[in-house]
This record gives C-alpha cells, structure tokens and sequence, in this order.
C-alpha cells in the first residue's frame, strides 16, 4: 500500500509540473500544493486541542507538496492548522527545493513563521522537519531568533550533525575528488555540501550547543538511513532534559523504512502527532501502530 501511494504521488507531482509552461514553475508548484495537500489555510486558528499552528518544513530536492503530502493531509485532518513552506530554490533549478545556502533558507522560514504567527494570533508554532528540514530551522532557532517563537520541534531522518553519505565524502576526499564536485554543486546546491559533516557551516552552528532553551525537541531517525549516516547523526548531543533521540525502529523494529519514506510513514506520522498532541498519547506506538488511528 505504501509503495502504492508513492508512485500515485509521483505521478500525480510530475503530471502537475509537466502540463505547466517552463516558465512558470511558481504556477505549477502552487497547483501542485492545492491539488496534493489541505494546508496553508491562512483562516485556520488554532484550538484548544492544538493550541499553536503545525510548520512543516521539507527536505532537499522536492517540494513541501510533495514532501508533505501524507503527512500534511493528516495532521489537517486531525484538526491542526497546518502551514507548510517551499524554501531554498536556485535560477539554475526552478521546482526543486532546498539547494540554495541554509543561511538564506533560514531568512525564509523566518519569514513564513512571523506571516503564521501573525495570521493565527498565536505567539508560537510547533515545526515538523524532513532531512534539511530537520536541521535549517535549527539555524534559525540558533542564530536568527527564533527560539522564542517554537513549542516543540520534531523531525523525521533529520540532517542534524550532517552526512558522510556512507563513505562517499571519505573516499571522494582520498582520490582528490572532493573539491572539484564541492566546486560544482556549490553552484546549485550550495545547501548540500554545508550539510557535509565537518563542514564549517556545521563546526559554527554548533559550536555553542545544540538546542535553545524551552524548546522540547524529537529527532526520529532509522537504521536504514542511506542519506545521513550514520544514522546517529540524526540526533541531538546536548544533555538536555528536553530532547528525545529515537529511531523508528525504537517503536517498531519490523521497521524498514529508509529515509526518503519517513515523509509517507504512518507509524512516524502518529509518533509525530502524540509529540505535538500528549493529551493523544495514551495509546500504544508499536508495529500495531501502522492500522490504527
């Protein structure tokens, strides 16, 4: 059924960009948006169930509609008000997400959270990361002023302490490859090499710490994590009673999923929901999980 609901995902995502003109991408994505997800309803306001708008921020390469589709359509569901942004785009690759400097990104969200703020009336969000959604807001909590405006922050196979991409950054250092393809993609994914595990962006975003007081955090990984590995790097390393590390596995270990299909997981999805929701919480989250509300 997951594999299913990917591909009809897909599709649906290619056949939407596809019918518009090339140079109307921002069209298309809007499109994309209202046909694949409920969410940005600026008249949305928040009750006393869910007392603070959900921000759900994507990973690199696709768009929120696509990245949240799943996620963003049940959390609607189940009564939050959800908002979504589409972040990080470069000239050189309209329609694709996430590639532009994580500093800049990070302006963005800032941005998108004080129009959030202000259309709710509410002093503060709760925030839902994939991948670089799971770290650029880190930045923004960090450095741009916003740990004020965050109850929780959860994320799904985040990009926290960054990637060796299963050795790749090792071996391309060891054959003198890893300054010429850094030099390429900084041209179009300047956000991928800062994600890079040593790199200075990272030696300077966490060099203080890694968390803001007052923010409750979850950080979900999984062993099967292709994209950020170790997985561990997923995780938070404060000592901080506030702050949950977990994996997927943790609540199910029949678990497969691999870390483009946390953003379509229902186990994580209701993992995500009873941390945004404790009152919801009561209920077991196991393998049962997966066919149950």
């Amino acid at each position: 059924m997951r594999t299913g609901f990917i591909s009809a995902l897909a599709l649906a995502a290619v056949s939407i960009v596809s019918a518009a003109p090339i140079h109307d991408h921002k069209q298309a994505l809007e499109n994309m948006e209202k046909r694949l997800s409920p969410v940005n309803d600026w008249n949305c306001k928040p009750d006393a169930v869910h007392p603070v708008p959900l921000v759900l921020v994507h990973a690199t390469f696709p768009t929120a509609a696509v990245n949240w589709a799943y996620h963003g359509t049940r959390f609607t569901l189940k009564g939050y008000c959800v908002f979504q942004l589409d972040y990080g785009h470069v000239p050189q690759l309209p329609g694709i997400g996430g590639m532009g400097l994580i500093e800049n990104s990070a302006q963005q969200l800032k941005t998108f959270v004080d129009q959030v703020l202000n259309a709710t009336g509410t002093s503060k969000v709760d925030m839902l990361g994939h991948s670089q959604g799971g770290l650029m807001p880190l930045y923004w909590m960090k450095r741009l002023g916003g740990a004020d405006k965050v109850r929780r922050f959860g994320a799904l196979a985040p990009a926290t302490h960054g990637t060796d991409l299963s050795g790749i950054v090792t071996l391309g250092r060891q054959i003198n490859l890893y300054d010429p393809v850094t030099n390429l993609l900084n041209k179009f994914c300047a956000a991928c090499m800062e994600m890079v595990y040593d790199s200075s962006f990272m030696q300077a975003l966490f060099a203080d710490g890694d968390t803001v007081p007052n923010v409750e955090y979850l950080m979900l990984a999984t062993n099967y994590d292709e994209v950020i590995t170790p997985y561990t790097r997923s995780w938070l390393r404060d000592q901080n009673p506030l702050v949950k590390n977990k994996k997927i596995q943790d609540y199910c270990m029949f678990d497969i999923t691999e870390h483009i299909g946390m953003f379509a997981n229902s186990l994580a999805f209701n993992i995500m929901d009873d941390f945004f929701t404790p009152s919801t919480g009561t209920r077991m989250l196991n393998c049962l999980t997966y066919v149950t509300k």
